[in-house]
């Protein structure tokens, strides 16, 4: 390799990095490790000076090219896109080593979600198999506030074992539509239930013939999960991958309430009420890894990725009450559990931008899915038969996706 080919080599990076990333180009040069992206620091004060940067073979000055080699963000890669961006020679040379940085990192992040359903379920119609006057789809599950927390150690040069929890998360909605129609019965109030297939084929008293009729729903969010992280001998270029094998626990609450109420004059019943409670307890091994991008010196991109099989022990019951126009009620319960297998996915992407030699600031979007879930909704039995006389049963083919933008810190000590 030639001076001058050196020389013309580092000039094109240094006019690169000034017109994409301007201000960065005399930051510390670090590199991002860790599920967290949290970058290998030399020992920091915070109330003295920060530590001399380390060598940068695009900068010149007189590094050797002996230098620029070991200090190459090429790793060990040979592959012609690497070879055409950083020249031939650098394959064979070592990563930077993990246990020169600070062994602890913790991570802590906001994280807002919002909670969309796969099934969209008919409750109330206007007359008999007429149009929809009510869907589990009007529920609205907005944006809502959680957190995720991040405790990293590391083992040696080549792995890191990682705990973390994502929770808190609450969502809870409620909708009603009345109609003051005049029915077949000579009251007023035409809305069907499925109870009675939407009057298929002809309406029930106390059933429909309803002037209201409203649902509510709340659902919760929890998981914890303990993680070992390998990192991959290859870095090419920019780019470094790190892989992920672990176990989690994920756990999803919900209930879902159904009410109606008929006219006085309806033969039997004037108000019926159903409470649905459903819970699931995922455990499962998962497997996944990040790939992360180093845009300039303090600045990279992380995308993290995993999946895994589960077993979930879902639960639900349901305590069903009616009343008619006398005073008079009556309350039938049911209760049910089964095992099922559950997949839950998870993705995220977010911007990393080393502050402080310790400290990292994260933002980014992330998505969950689940499938396999005993949902509220799916789990409000429509057989009135079933219902009244038994026996309970549990739906755990329900599917939710998460979705949301998180930001936190990182700090390493």
């Amino acid at each position: 390799m030639s001076f001058a080919s050196n020389e013309l080599r580092r000039l094109a990076w240094i006019c690169w990095g000034l017109l994409a990333v301007p201000g960065v180009a005399a930051a510390e040069t670090k590199q991002p490790v860790g599920a967290v992206t949290n970058p290998p620091v030399d020992a920091f004060n915070p109330w003295g000076s920060e530590p001399a940067p380390s060598f940068n073979p695009w900068e010149g000055g007189v590094g050797t090219e002996q230098l620029a080699r070991g200090d190459s963000p090429c790793g060990n890669c040979d592959t012609d896109w690497c070879n055409v961006n950083y020249g031939r020679g650098y394959e064979g040379l070592p990563l930077p080593a993990w246990t020169d940085l600070p062994p602890w990192y913790a991570g802590a992040d906001a994280l807002f979600l919002v909670r969309d359903n796969s099934e969209d379920i008919t409750i109330a119609s206007i007359g008999p198999q007429g149009a929809e006057a009510l869907t589990t789809e009007d529920f609205d599950y907005e944006l809502r506030p959680g957190l995720r927390l991040t405790l990293g150690r590391t083992i040696n040069d080549n792995f890191r074992i990682e705990a973390s929890y994502l929770g808190q998360h609450s969502w809870d909605d409620t909708v009603t539509v009345r109609n003051l129609n005049a029915n077949a019965l000579g009251g007023l109030g035409n809305l069907f239930s499925p109870f009675s297939g939407f009057g298929n084929p002809v309406g029930v008293p106390g059933l429909d013939f309803n002037n209201r009729v409203t649902i509510d729903e709340t659902s919760e969010l929890d998981s914890a999960e303990i993680d070992l992280r390998y990192r991959a001998p290859v870095r090419c270029g920019a780019f470094e991958t790190i892989l992920l094998c672990g176990v989690r626990y994920v756990r999803v609450d919900e209930s879902f309430g159904y009410f109606s109420q008929s006219s006085v004059t309806a033969p039997i019943a004037s108000t019926n009420l159903i409470n649905v409670e459903t819970s699931n307890d995922l455990v499962g091994g998962q497997i996944g890894g990040n790939v992360i991008y180093r845009a300039s010196e303090r600045w990279w991109i992380n995308t993290d990725a995993k999946a895994g099989v589960f077993g979930n022990a879902a639960r639900q019951n349901t305590v069903y009450t009616r009343a008619d126009a006398q005073g008079g009620s009556s309350t039938i319960t049911g209760e049910a559990q089964e095992g099922g297998t559950a997949l839950v996915g998870e993705v995220k992407i977010e911007s990393c931008y080393q502050l402080f030699p310790r400290l990292t600031i994260v933002a980014g979007y992330q998505a969950m899915w689940i499938d396999g879930l005993a949902l509220g909704t799916n789990n409000l039995q429509r057989d009135f038969n079933i219902l009244t006389l038994g026996p309970a049963e549990v739906d755990h083919n329900g599917t939710s996706v998460y979705h949301g933008p998180h930001a936190g810190v990182v700090w390493s000590w």
